[in-house]
This record gives C-alpha cells, sequence and structure tokens, in this order.
C-alpha cells in the first residue's frame, strides 16, 4: 500500500530524495502527486543539524501563513528510511493525517516537525540552503521561493 509524504526541505529536491529512495529499493515506486499547501503553518530554520553543520527547517504554527511542500506517492517500504534520513523519532517526529491541498482537493499526507525546536533560528549551511533551493526552484513557483527561503535567508541570516 503506497503512502502520500510531504516534503518540504531537503527532500523537495527530486535527485536528493532519489537517493533516500534509493537506498529503500524503491527508486523506481516512487512519483510526485503534486504540489500541496499546509495552511496556518510556516517554516523556520529551528534545529541544528550535524549532518549538514547547520540550522534545518521545520514547519511551526502560524495562522495565516502557509508552506509548499512535494506531494509524493511513496510505498510503504520506505517510510523507514525517510525516518532515518529525518532522525526520526529523535530529532523528528513523523505526523500522520495531516491535510494538505492539492489542486483544490484534500489529501491526507505524513510529513515531520521537530522535535525539540530552538526559540531562535539557526542559520543554514550553505550545502543545506542550496539542496533547498534547487528543490523549490523545480516545483513551486519564484514568488513563493524568493519569499520564504531567499528573502527571509537574507533578512534574517545575512545570506
Amino acid at each position: 500500500m503506497n503512502k502520500k509524504y510531504f516534503a518540504y526541505g531537503s527532500c523537495t529536491n527530486f535527485e536528493s530524495f532519489g537517493d533516500t529512495m534509493k537506498k529503500a529499493e524503491c527508486e523506481d515506486k516512487f512519483s510526485v502527486c503534486g504540489i500541496g499547501r499546509l495552511n496556518d503553518y510556516r517554516l523556520a530554520f529551528t534545529r541544528y543539524s550535524m549532518k549538514w553543520g547547520g540550522g534545518v527547517l521545520n514547519i511551526i504554527k502560524s495562522p495565516g501563513d502557509y508552506v509548499l511542500g512535494v506531494v509524493y506517492d511513496i510505498p510503504e517500504q520506505a517510510v523507514s528510511a525517510i525516518d532515518k534520513r529525518e532522525g526520526a523519532p529523535k530529532y523528528y517526529k513523523r505526523i500522520e493525517d495531516v491535510e494538505v491541498e492539492v489542486e483544490n482537493k484534500r489529501v491526507k499526507v505524513f510529513t515531520y516537525a521537530v522535535v525539540e525546536k530552538d526559540f531562535d533560528e539557526i542559520k543554514p549551511a550553505l550545502e543545506y540552503f542550496d539542496t533547498v533551493y534547487k528543490g523549490m526552484k523545480q516545483h513551486f513557483p519564484s514568488e513563493y521561493v524568493n519569499k520564504y527561503l531567499i528573502e527571509h535567508c537574507k533578512n534574517r541570516f545575512g545570506m
């Protein structure tokens, strides 16, 4: 049975996410369903990642805001590989039955949120920023990428 996964950070990058699917032996068993919109949340760099050497993205409640994400259709056997990539359950928790809008339809997905959030945002490493930027650029409108990633990092971190 397949599941829908809402990816909003480095997993928006098809090449990077494909590597995770390859490790799960599912590289030819997943597809992009579309772009999902998670209402009343926003992106924030609230956790330091040893792997990336800087802040990584999280979703936090924020009435009136929204987060775009890639909605993947994946085999259930791939979920454990995504858990491992995300550091679940220690660093991120998997959240099931989250509703997002995909092409004006409500779709139930799973996604991840940071377990222990830092109150101040943490500057992302350039490699992580580039991975996320390439993924977002592949899928999202440039206005969204400019506002929620580029301008945010420029204003918040001087990047």
